[in-house]
């Protein structure tokens, strides 16, 4: 394991695959942000300033990949997850953010599912 980093595995007794891994926060404040599951499975939106959407890579091949995406401000200001041209989030095209919401969302590599 890395420092900073929370491994979710497969089997719950650590000698399964790993699912993902939450990096350190990425602290996202621009109108449009798109995450690199690669390196980021942690957004922290703060819509303080201006409405914030965040832009989900494709779930297709993705199967296992996960990003935590939580929401730390109250401001009026919209706050949207937005999924990848016609793949949804558990059956939504998107999915709004209010006060301090909060989702894990995990890919089943045809669409994004919250758990």
């Amino acid at each position: 394991s890395v420092p900073g980093q929370i491994s979710i595995d497969a089997t719950g007794g650590g000698g399964g695959s790993t699912l993902f891994r939450l990096t350190s926060p990425t602290v996202v404040t621009s109108l449009t942000y798109t995450p690199d599951l690669g390196t980021e499975s942690f957004l922290i939106i703060d819509a303080t300033s201006n409405a914030v959407t965040i832009n989900l890579p494709t779930a297709v091949g993705k199967a296992g990949y996960g990003i935590y995406i939580q929401r730390t401000d109250s401001s009026v200001n919209a706050a949207t997850i937005d999924a990848d041209g016609s793949e949804t989030i558990s059956g939504d095209l998107t999915v709004s953010l209010f006060g301090e919401d909060a989702y894990l969302l995990v890919s089943d590599n045809a669409n994004w599912v919250i758990l």
